[in-house]
């Protein structure tokens, strides 16, 4: 049987569990998006793989500190 995490905080975007552990609450239709989305990026070759995610950097929508 598995325990029951207690909620510390909790909006209409985040969910934090008194562990720590929590993070965004998506719907069904966003989790359904990332995974189409990460389909897509899989079937990619590591190329392909590497100049989007430079794409994302040249436009700023990737930290350029985090490491994929």
């Amino acid at each position: 049987m598995t325990k029951s995490k207690k909620v510390v905080y909790q909006d209409d975007e985040y969910v934090i569990f008194e562990d720590g552990s929590g993070g965004a609450i998506m719907s069904d239709e966003e989790i359904e998006d990332a995974e189409k989305f990460d389909e897509w990026f899989n079937s990619l070759s590591e190329e392909e793989q590497d100049a989007y995610i430079q794409d994302l950097r040249d436009h700023g929508l990737l930290d350029e500190d985090k490491e994929l």
